[in-house]
């Protein structure tokens, strides 16, 4: 086979680590799809789309980010990886990979995390990050050797969208199966029939909200977001039914309506309520007190 130059050798290199770097994102996002469903964050609007919309906006400097990390740590562990196998063993094995790029990983994570008192979190990342590593670098060093033609950029894409496909069903399959077995839970909110609603709700600020179980309500300094910069509190009797199974609307005199939704567990249930826009996240909890 010809020898190829060392600008093919590293161009070609270069392409499949930011190929893996790429693989790796879809299964990460895909996995955290996973997880947000069984957060009670996931009957919430705007979560199941974070991380898509999270790799479709920042697209470019994502691409930036896997280039630079291709160039900047990639790369270079592969080929310190090589030499180090060369010089201990006298040949360039695969496993010498996961071993440089532990060393290469651990050391600046502890030496940061010792000093903060976060030990354990730099215990969990150094692995993370040494997986991440690890793979794209598996991928760089099989075409990084002088003899053959390497792959053309045409075949890095189509070989990353396969295994990235692969990949991600993989991932998706073992959430649907994780699922069936119960190790996956998909978030349920606790229901507000068949008298579930009844009791007093706090705030844990002194705002209460008294539910009946003849349908009577009664509030006393509950927030009520009336869409203006500054809310106000609802003190007053009134009355409240439920709304389908999750939510409960109370009418008190004098307030605007109140519209309370469910969270929470079946065990610690909690009513909530927006404040401003939904999209926001921001939410007015109460929790059953009596």
């Amino acid at each position: 086979m010809p020898e190829r130059t060392l600008t093919e050798r590293y161009g070609s290199a270069c392409l499949v680590s930011m190929g893996a770097l790429a693989v790796e994102a879809a299964v990460l996002c895909t996995a955290y799809l996973i997880h947000a469903s069984t957060r009670e964050t996931s009957v919430l609007p705007g979560n199941y789309g974070l991380a898509p919309a999270a790799l479709v906006v920042f697209g470019l400097p994502a691409l930036l980010l896997a280039y630079l990390v291709t160039v900047g740590l990639v790369l270079p562990l592969t080929v310190l990886a090589a030499w180090t196998g060369r010089r201990v063993r006298g040949r360039d094995g695969w496993w010498w990979l996961p071993v440089v790029v532990a060393a290469a990983c651990g050391l600046p994570v502890m030496a940061v995390a010792l000093p903060l008192g976060a030990w354990r979190g730099g215990l969990a990342l150094w692995p993370y990050l040494t997986v991440l590593l690890t793979v794209p670098a598996l991928a760089a060093r099989r075409v990084l050797p002088r003899a053959g033609g390497g792959p053309g950029a045409g075949r890095v894409i189509r070989l990353t969208l396969l295994y990235g496909a692969g990949a991600v069903a993989v991932t998706a399959v073992l959430g649907l199966v994780g699922s069936a077995v119960g190790l996956v839970e998909p978030y349920e909110r606790p229901r507000l029939t068949g008298g579930a609603a009844v009791g007093v709700w706090s705030d844990g600020r002194g705002g209460t909200l008294r539910l009946a179980a003849d349908g009577t309500a009664e509030a006393a300094g509950v927030d009520v977001d009336d869409f203006s910069d500054e809310g106000t509190e609802c003190t007053g009797r009134g009355t409240w039914r439920a709304v389908g199974a999750y939510a409960v609307d109370v009418r008190v005199e004098g307030c605007a309506n109140l519209y309370w939704e469910s969270l929470g567990t079946r065990e610690h249930p909690q009513l909530f309520a927006y404040v401003g826009d939904p999209d926001s996240g921001v939410l007015y909890r109460l929790r059953r007190t009596g």
